[in-house]
């Protein structure tokens, strides 16, 4: 390993893994504080500075599971056929604290023509004791728009989503007479029916 390599390590790559989701991957584990600063990264959407969405100031991004890429989450989701890129600053540092090097990102277009697939469901207790929430997963973000069906009755017409670092979520309540978690079937707007079995 040359001495370039050791004192700097490489950014591995970058993409919109949806249309609200960016992910930067890094070549080894992060510095969750320097990592999740969106202060350390330049978001650009066709050709304009782009924001991303987050609670607190400096630490808008989620670091993944394996520590070696960040989640940022942007304010305003993409479109089909929009060119982004991600510039990433000296300023992200691995776990031991050396730096990686500047990126200067490459434009990329944005394509995403796949419906949201449901991966789970499941049923907690509601608000009260005469409702279940029931807890949807998909594999992307989804809108606050969507029937979903319960054992065939339409039991909703919005949903609460989350995005909570990895997982993608969107919940909403049920009364608890007479609701089980059978056969939901999540018809929605644009996209074609997706059955849970």
């Amino acid at each position: 390993m040359d001495l370039i390599s050791r004192r700097f390590q490489i950014l591995v790559k970058v993409c919109a893994i949806n249309a609200k989701v960016v992910k930067v991957t890094f070549g080894k584990q992060v510095d969750k504080a320097s990592a999740i600063n969106e202060a350390n990264y330049q978001f650009i959407v066709n050709g304009s500075p782009a924001a991303v969405e987050g609670d607190t100031v400096g630490k808008k991004g989620t670091v993944t599971k394996d520590g070696k890429s960040v989640l940022f989450i942007l304010s305003t989701p993409l479109k089909n056929a929009d060119k982004y890129s991600v510039n990433v600053n000296d300023a992200v540092l691995d776990k031991d604290l050396n730096k990686f090097e500047k990126y200067a990102g490459t434009v990329k277009t944005f394509s995403d023509t796949a419906a949201p697939q449901l991966l789970s469901a499941k049923v907690t207790a509601g608000s009260d004791a005469t409702k279940k929430k029931i807890e949807l997963a998909f594999n992307e973000p989804v809108s606050s728009t969507m029937t979903v069906k319960v054992d065939g009755v339409q039991v909703a017409t919005s949903v609460t989503p989350k995005i909570d670092g990895e997982d993608y979520l969107a919940s909403f309540e049920v009364p608890v007479a007479g609701h089980e978690l059978l056969s939901p079937e999540i018809g929605f707007e644009s996209y074609p029916l997706i059955l849970l079995s």
